[in-house]
């Protein structure tokens, strides 16, 4: 497709949409393993799952599974731009923020990696280069929070990306009235027809903890103990002072897991 084609494609369709058969790099039949998404407030049960729906195909609905969302496929294509932009092979307008002298792991931050685009608090509350000036104060930041659909001539000349992945500059001065655009390409990979496996583990701890091994308690002298905890409620301080010390009186700190995460 020449840019003449696209052109024309542009002032005329309703929408774009292209579509790729993928199959696993091993054999169409080879096991793939899905993203796990975090359970919402209203499901039952913590931890994550995978993203299993039905999904109306033809006259049937077959169920599917997510393998990489909307939002995902639009950081990748981020990264891409990012990468073609930090090597000079592409011409971009590109907001940084330099954080390596107070955040050296970090580095540098721009309006294609940070979260929300040219709307993310990063960039938000940054100085202008050489000024005690706030972004969103200077001339360049007011350019994008006066953007509008009927007017996104602003927001395309500082962060065009919004444009087309979407932003919402929520905590702008307009608040929820702020700059807010919808995204204009959506891409996404979906496994057709999915079946759940069957999860297996078969790494033996060199340790040999199990769960519930033991309870750990608050230690009663922490510094003749050398540890603020203990395993031996002997030594533990006494969940209610009032009380003498028990093992049903003494004050639990956790499990053996709980401190490994701890």
């Amino acid at each position: 497709m020449t840019l003449d084609e696209f052109t024309q494609l542009v002032k005329e369709a309703v929408a774009i949409r292209g579509r790729a058969r993928l199959e696993p790099a091993g054999r169409p039949e080879d096991k793939v393993f899905p993203p796990s998404h975090s359970v919402g407030d209203n499901e039952k049960g913590a931890g994550a799952k995978y993203a299993f729906e039905e999904r109306r195909r033809g006259a049937e609905n077959v169920l599917c599974v997510l393998l990489d969302s909307v939002q995902s496929q639009a950081n990748r294509m981020e990264e891409a731009l990012q990468t073609l932009w930090a090597e000079k092979k592409l011409t971009l307008p590109v907001i940084e923020v330099d954080l390596s002298n107070v955040a050296p792991e970090v580095g540098k931050v721009t309006s294609l990696s940070a979260p929300h685009r040219v709307a993310d608090a990063i960039l938000r509350d940054s100085l202008i280069s050489g000024s005690t000036t706030l972004f969103r104060m200077s001339e360049l930041g007011k350019s994008f929070t006066n953007a509008s659909p009927r007017n996104a001539g602003p927001l395309f000349k500082v962060c065009p990306t919004g444009l087309v992945f979407g932003i919402w500059d929520s905590t702008g001065p307009e608040g929820g009235l702020g700059a807010k655009f919808a995204r204009v390409l959506t891409s996404e990979i979906v496994g057709i027809g999915a079946t759940s496996g069957v999860k297996t583990a078969s790494r033996i701890d060199p340790t040999s903890i199990v769960t519930n091994s033991a309870i750990i308690y608050v230690s009663a002298d922490p510094v003749a103990a050398g540890s603020p905890w203990t395993h031996d409620w002997h030594e533990a301080k006494p969940s209610d002072p009032n009380k003498p010390l028990s093992e049903d009186n003494a004050e639990k700190w956790g499990k053996v897991e709980d401190v490994e995460r701890g």
